[in-house]
């Protein structure tokens, strides 16, 4: 009988099977991986940021003012530079801060503002114009930082139980087609109400704040029972509210210096609480 040297269509058809369900196994592994190493640069960037804080400190013994006046954002008045800006030269960026004074409408990418995670940025990076650059994934605590705040003898609540900054969608948070939302960046001389927002979150009227009340104090949100979200897609996305990209947590860095995730189900008390620097609450683990 002669020696058969090709495959059947039985055996391709197998292989091919065996080959699918390799790949079906090792695509979850290999997804998880690339969401492991996302998530350690992302922390890496928010450790930068917390370091790069407490230089600040170290060389004005005082947190960045949300803006120059020294005065909290009101919604009749520019919001001015942002913290982020005024944070470059500790982040070893301080000739973009020299062009952005130069020119406010410049398009200046940072990476160290950008996560590899934030599913906004392709859109804002190839957007062209100003609002392609200026864009963080970041966002600083307006609780920590209105009215540039003494360091850290103005963080009664302790600085291991405030938060400093948090992820939050770069561009287009909340985006839909038939309406565009509101872009979250921090170009400086736009007020919020066109469209535009500094890189903050709890700030003003625009976004969730604690309202802290009660004997012992607590703090819970004055909209909105939520603490963050979650991975949520672009057009669920709520501008007022930080999130993440990363569905175990989201990454924030403290005012110790540290980085934390935390977790989606965190207590609202707990979260909230944590934004405040002086609201006297006692917080639970987190």
């Amino acid at each position: 009988m002669p020696r058969r040297d090709a495959m059947t269509l039985v055996e391709l058809l197998l292989v091919i099977a065996i080959v699918a369900v390799l790949i079906a196994l090792l695509l979850p592994a290999v997804m998880q991986i690339r969401e492991a190493a996302a998530r350690t640069e992302s922390m890496n960037k928010v450790k930068q940021i917390a370091l790069a804080t407490h230089n600040y400190a170290s060389a004005f013994e005082r947190l960045p003012f949300l803006d120059p006046t020294g005065r909290t954002q009101s919604p009749h008045v520019s919001p001015g530079r942002s913290v982020f800006v005024n944070l470059l030269p500790y982040l070893e960026q301080g000739n973009a801060q020299l062009q952005s004074l130069k020119d406010p409408n410049a398009a200046i990418v940072l990476k160290v503002y950008q996560s590899p995670a934030d599913p906004s940025l392709p859109a804002a990076l190839a957007a062209g114009d100003r609002a392609g650059g200026w864009v963080s994934s970041y966002a600083a605590n307006a609780f920590a930082f209105k009215d540039g705040p003494r360091f850290p003898t103005a963080f009664t609540d302790g600085t291991s139980n405030t938060i400093l900054s948090a992820e939050h969608y770069a561009y287009q948070c909340g985006a839909t087609k038939s309406n565009i939302g509101m872009t979250f960046d921090t170009l400086y001389n736009m007020l919020p109400g066109f469209g535009h927002h500094r890189a903050s979150f709890a700030e003003s009227t625009f976004d969730v704040e604690p309202v802290t009340s009660g004997n012992p104090p607590i703090s819970m949100p004055d909209i909105w029972e939520r603490s963050f979200q979650a991975a949520p897609a672009l057009n669920k996305c709520n501008p007022s509210l930080p999130q993440t990209p990363h569905r175990g947590g989201m990454v924030t860095g403290v005012a110790d210096g540290s980085v934390r995730i935390i977790s989606p189900n965190v207590a609202l008390t707990v979260f909230w609480g944590a934004v405040t620097r002086d609201g006297g609450e006692v917080l639970a683990d987190w």
